[in-house]
């Protein structure tokens, strides 16, 4: 599925992890979308979801890059903020 990409802990970090985003369509509560200027000018688009199993699926893409990364997380405790997602993509 992850054609690219690591381990950290107990989380996988994927390139275009198609899977996981066709789990977007099956949330449980929470989902959120936002951008946000990183290093001075660069505009980064967040998205993030709660996934009904009790997990957390992420994104991170840069305005004008096609590349997504992804993170799909197996458990979260409770609704992730966005300085968390954020800060998982650093």
């Amino acid at each position: 599925m992850c054609q690219s990409g690591r381990i950290v802990g107990s989380v996988s970090v994927c390139l275009s992890h198609h899977a996981a985003m066709a789990n977007l369509k099956m949330t449980r509560d929470m989902h959120d979308e936002w951008t946000t200027v990183i290093s001075g000018d660069r505009l980064v688009k967040f998205t993030y979801v709660d996934l009904p199993s009790g997990g957390a699926f992420m994104t991170a893409q840069i305005a004008g890059h096609e590349v997504v990364y992804s993170i799909l997380s197996d458990e979260v405790q409770g609704p992730l903020s966005r300085v968390y997602v954020e800060h998982s993509f650093a």
